[in-house]
């Protein structure tokens, strides 16, 4: 599953990892954003993602993932 960090709706991509975890589906997430400090990686590596990418991404890049 792609999630993006950014809050444009009700929900970013952190609360939408944490409650796919939850549910404790069996699925791998890739979060794909700008954003490259180390607060928002470890904040993702802390809800779950198994990758996290900064944009710009190559479609090869994330068929390796």
């Amino acid at each position: 599953m792609l999630a993006e960090v950014s809050n444009l709706s009700a929900i970013d991509g952190y609360a939408i990892v944490e409650e796919i975890r939850k549910k404790q589906l069996d699925c791998k997430f890739i979060m794909v954003t700008g954003l490259s400090s180390e607060t928002f990686v470890q904040k993702a590596m802390n809800v779950g993602v198994d990758y996290y990418m900064i944009k710009p991404i190559s479609v090869m890049a994330l068929d390796r993932r």
